[in-house]
């Protein structure tokens, strides 16, 4: 830890002989992205910070909610409502806890982070298509949820068609303002076709309801763990029933977006099935 704020101040006297006392910068140590951005916001304007590992979580416990980059108010309410009012209570959760309440994997790749560990990125250009919305109060039941949730993903599979890329996880993400919701995902065989995208969301939505979610005030779907569709070798000597399935339900989404995009409004869209 010496050598690092040697290293340090070697920095901050460079910049200080180099262009003077009026540019100023504070420098942040930690094991990683996160807690190094932490650390550097710390001691704000002029300050040298380091965190190491073996001091965690002491000198993160002083800090806000929102002093934590990827927590914005949206999030901290979001926490708030599940309890979550300071780091204390953040530290003390489990991995699969925050990924529950962000509704995503970031839930877990925070967690990691936070706690020291080396977070390791997939190498996809996207991570994720999705979309999400406050339901009015008349649509605040479960079936509200479910009619909302379903344009939802029908905008974001479309989104992720033109982009060019599959999902192998579907999520999805139900709140109310007592409790931090519910929250599911369904992984699956590299998939971009609606019909099959929309029978996982109903499966879901299935077991929301056996777990006694009845209500909600938001919805969140996404589509992650992406693969592009060039990675995707089709095997066109496969005449299985299920195989040629699969394949006409790829194509009539792939023209229900060009009728779509071609007309500007939605002039194609699945029903139930």
């Amino acid at each position: 830890m010496a050598a690092g704020a040697s290293h340090r101040q070697r920095v901050k006297d460079v910049i200080a002989a180099g262009i003077g006392p009026t540019l100023t910068c504070s420098v942040g140590l930690g094991p990683n992205d996160l807690l190094a951005k932490i650390a550097a916001e710390m001691k704000k304007p002029d300050g040298l910070m380091a965190l190491h590992p073996d001091a965690l979580p002491g000198p993160l416990l002083s800090l806000d909610l929102t002093d934590i980059p990827g927590i914005a108010r949206g999030n901290a309410a979001r926490l708030a409502r599940a309890g979550i009012g300071d780091m204390a209570a953040l530290w003390r959760l489990q991995p699969k806890q925050l990924r529950r309440l962000w509704g995503s994997v970031e839930g877990e790749r925070m967690w990691m982070g936070l706690h020291g560990y080396t977070v390791e990125r997939p190498e996809t250009r996207r991570r994720m298509f999705g979309h999400g919305r406050v339901l009015p109060a008349d649509c605040r039941s479960l079936n509200g949820a479910y009619a909302a949730a379903r344009v939802l993903l029908a905008k974001a599979s479309a989104r992720m068609r033109r982009a060019g890329f599959s999902a192998k996880v579907l999520s999805l993400w139900l709140t109310d303002r007592s409790s931090a919701g519910w929250y599911g995902e369904e992984q699956f065989q590299p998939t971009w076709d609606d019909p099959s995208l929309l029978a996982s969301l109903s499966r879901l939505f299935l077991h929301a309801e056996r777990e006694e979610m009845h209500r909600s005030r938001s919805v969140d779907v996404a589509l992650h763990d992406l693969v592009p569709l060039s990675d995707i070798e089709d095997d066109l000597f496969d005449d299985a029933p299920e195989a040629q399935l699969k394949r006409r339900l790829e194509y009539l989404s792939t023209i229900a977006d060009q009728l779509n995009v071609s007309h500007r409004k939605t002039l194609l869209h699945w029903d139930h099935g």
